[in-house]
């Protein structure tokens, strides 16, 4: 028995189909509604797709093997194949697309320390296929890909991570001491100082962590000496040596029928030379 409400629904047999009314009746009162369902021997047909915010093709009804290219409406797009061929069983084969609205991806949240709000702040979403690139502030570096892209589902991959700059350790200087910043890790702009402790310094005496997180060139310490001097006919104090080092000090006098032109103390200088230049002892 079927309790009111209930419904039954009914088929052409094989070689039929079904040309107009309803496949169903239902239990009402104690009794079936009336089955208007009219079934005709005939070949099978496919009736017209109905596909939301799509152009309705002509025609309700079209036969085995009839195709039909479905276009969508403005401003949405196919998600499927729009030609489709009504098939021997009545359907169409492939199934019909679906016309979907164009994709939209919201304006991304900036990594921190980014200036991607910056880039795109006038922009209130974006369509799909399109792209946004990120960039970090001076003194950080970007952890992850740099560009991402709008898709159906939304924005691929994962939004990237501005780190701030670590250079490391300082580069270490032969016979040189370090002095200045000495907080770990060592960020943007941070500042070493060198010293030598053996030898003349050569190049600057600091150096500094760049923006892309490697150091400034460093100096070197360079054993620099000043040769002894050459002149004929004048002598100076202290014991005879082959070299002299920076800061050195000679009194050069002449010997007995030379004369002095130049300066009697000349000093050894952090590039080798003596200053000021060595005078000389002409004879008399």
């Amino acid at each position: 028995s079927f309790a009111a409400g209930e419904k039954v629904y009914y088929r052409c047999a094989e070689d039929f189909t079904p040309t107009r009314g309803l496949r169903a009746v239902q239990c009402s009162n104690g009794a079936w509604t009336k089955l208007t369902l009219k079934c005709e021997k005939g070949e099978t047909t496919c009736s017209s797709p109905a596909v939301a915010n799509a152009l309705r093709p002509p025609g309700e009804a079209f036969r085995v093997g009839d195709s039909l290219n479905l276009t969508c409406l403005d401003g949405f797009q196919p998600d499927g194949a729009q030609q489709v061929t009504c098939g021997p069983e009545g359907r169409w084969r492939p199934p019909p697309p679906r016309c979907l609205s164009p994709a939209r991806c919201r304006v991304p949240a900036a990594a921190r320390n980014s200036n991607l709000a910056d880039r795109y702040m006038s922009k209130k979403s974006f369509a799909s296929g399109e792209r946004v690139q990120y960039a970090c502030d001076v003194g950080y570096v970007l952890v992850g890909r740099a560009t991402r892209t709008c898709m159906s589902q939304g924005w691929d991959g994962r939004e990237p991570v501005c780190e701030a700059v670590d250079c490391g350790e300082p580069p270490r200087v032969a016979d040189a001491e370090l002095s200045g910043s000495s907080e770990q890790p060592y960020a943007y702009q941070s500042v070493v100082r060198y010293r030598c402790r053996v030898g003349t310094l050569m190049g600057p005496n600091e150096v500094w962590c760049t923006q892309d997180g490697t150091w400034s060139p460093p100096p070197t310490c360079q054993d620099v000496t000043c040769p002894p001097p050459g002149e004929a006919g004048a002598y100076w104090n202290g014991p005879p040596r082959a070299s002299y080092r920076p800061r050195d000090s000679l009194t050069i006098e002449c010997k007995r029928r030379y004369a002095r032109t130049g300066p009697s103390v000349v000093t050894c200088g952090s590039d080798g030379r003596w200053s000021p230049d060595l005078p000389w002892c002409a004879p008399t």
